[in-house]
C-alpha cells in the first residue's frame, strides 16, 4: 500500500478521474431537448431510460465485481475484446 506523497498523488489521480467521468455523463444536458426532439421522444421517457441504466449499471457492479475478485480482472476484461474482435472480424 503507498504511504506519503505517492499516496495523496494516486488519491488525487483517482478523484480527477472520477470528475472527467461525472463529466462526460452530464454534459448532454443542454442538448438533451434537441435529442428528445430528434427520437420524438418525452422527458419522462428520458427518465425511465436514465433510471433503468442506473440500476442495471449498479447491478452490473456487484455482479462483475464478484467475478473480479474470483477469476481476476485481466481475463475478465480480455475475452470481451477477443468476442467483439471476433464479431468484427466476421461481421
Amino acid at each position: 500500500m503507498p504511504t506519503g506523497r505517492l499516496r495523496w498523488w494516486l488519491l488525487g489521480l483517482i478523484v480527477l478521474g472520477w470528475a472527467v467521468e461525472q463529466y462526460e455523463a452530464l454534459k448532454n444536458g443542454p442538448v438533451l431537448v434537441y435529442i428528445l426532439a430528434d427520437f420524438d421522444k418525452s422527458l419522462v421517457e428520458w427518465g425511465q431510460v436514465a433510471a433503468i441504466a442506473v440500476l442495471v449499471y449498479s447491478f452490473g457492479a456487484v455482479v462483475l465485481s464478484r467475478i473480479a475478485e474470483r477469476y481476476g480482472r485481466r481475463p475478465l476484461m480480455i475475452w470481451p475484446v477477443r468476442i467483439v474482435s471476433l464479431n468484427r472480424l466476421f461481421a
